[in-house]
């Protein structure tokens, strides 16, 4: 079983993918530069639909994280590496969506700055046994916005249980 959540970069397609994959970099990198608790929060204020779903635990976690020797050369090599491999067809997950045959569920949030919920419906129906659940009043943070229901539909999935109750397609 495969799930993917909030995925910008294999549903947009690949001429799309540099501004979505560019923006997330920027968005990580100005954190990272700016090293503060406010430039952690800024981060994720960019991200999510509902900034109060933004804990103060993930925050420090997450600044405690940026904080690592070589976590900022790190994530710089990343989105590099991430964005040249755009330019590689063999690197392209796009066009092979159709190949995955595996049971499949797509998790997005309907505000997703970086993961277009429509091209999460347009991905459903490219892949064969694909389910697909798309949250409201949601970011890109399907797992921490709606964390409840986010574990319950993955851990269901993940089982082979029925997904209706939970509102998926």
């Amino acid at each position: 079983r495969l799930v993917i959540v909030g995925s910008g970069s294999a549903f947009h397609p690949p001429e799309e993918q540099h501004a979505v994959l560019s923006k997330a970099r920027d968005n990580a990198i100005t954190a990272l530069k700016d090293g503060t608790l406010d430039g952690i929060y800024r981060r994720f204020r960019n991200i999510v639909h509902d900034p109060k779903t933004i804990t103060e635990s993930m925050a420090m976690m997450q600044l405690a994280a940026n904080a690592l020797p070589g976590r900022f050369d790190a994530s710089v090599l990343f989105y590099e590496a991430v964005i040249a491999a755009l330019d590689e067809p063999e690197a392209q997950v796009y066009s092979c969506l159709e190949d995955i045959v595996t049971p499949t569920l797509i998790i997005t949030g309907r505000n997703d700055p970086r993961a277009s919920w429509h091209r999460a419906v347009e991905a459903k129906r490219r892949i064969a046994n694909a389910r697909l659940l798309v949250f409201e009043d949601c970011g890109h943070g399907p797992m921490f916005e709606h964390a409840s229901e986010f574990n319950a539909a993955v851990s269901d999935f993940l089982a082979g249980r029925d997904l209706k109750s939970l509102g998926v397609e």
